[in-house]
């Protein structure tokens, strides 16, 4: 079964802290949260109430009630909706998790599924599931008894990374992430 502190940790590395970079279509975020598509967080009253202290970015990530904010945001909006304790392999339950958080819960889910897909080899490793980017049973299950998670996890990191040039070649302003966009992947 895959932990979710462990997970959390290793998307908290990737995240960072607060950010309100213009050309950033989530807009201000602080550890990955997005005020544009999580404007109801209300870890952002909490920052609100902070933004006129000279340098209050900085120590952010000391103050316990925003931890605990953000972790609980990560568990209820990501961590529960991809099943992440019935998962088994940490590796598998970590890359959903991690697509999930930086392209969306459908996509991280919908990659899962497609993954196990192409992986079953014609129903020798498992049977075709339905893709509807919802993390039922039969998705579990077949990520479950996939022999091979590292390949699991390879064709979710091709996914994310041809999302991520899509999105790059159609705007040059997303040029600035790209970089930032290929440390999630582990090819």
């Amino acid at each position: 079964m895959a932990h979710f502190y462990e997970a959390i940790a290793g998307i908290l590395k990737l995240e960072g802290g607060y950010s309100n970079n213009p050309n950033d279509r989530g807009g201000e975020t602080y550890a990955g949260i997005s005020r544009v598509h999580h404007p109801e967080w209300i870890g952002w009253i909490f920052l609100d109430s902070l933004k006129d202290r000279m340098g209050f970015e900085k120590t952010l990530h000391l103050l316990k009630p925003l931890r605990d904010l953000v972790s609980s945001f990560y568990r209820v909006e990501f961590w529960d909706r991809i099943k992440g304790d019935e998962i088994n392999s940490e590796e598998i339950a970590h890359e959903i998790l991690d697509t999930a958080v930086n392209q969306g819960i459908t996509a991280g889910i919908k990659d899962a599924q497609r993954s196990v897909n192409l992986l079953n080899n014609n129903g020798k490793f498992g049977e075709d599931i339905i893709v509807d980017s919802v993390m039922g049973r039969r998705t579990v299950k077949e990520l479950n008894s996939y022999p091979y998670p590292w390949a699991v996890c390879s064709c979710i990191n091709g996914f994310q990374f041809s999302r991520y040039v899509q999105i790059t070649e159609k705007d040059k302003s997303q040029e600035e992430f790209f970089l930032g966009w290929l440390k999630r992947i582990k090819l």
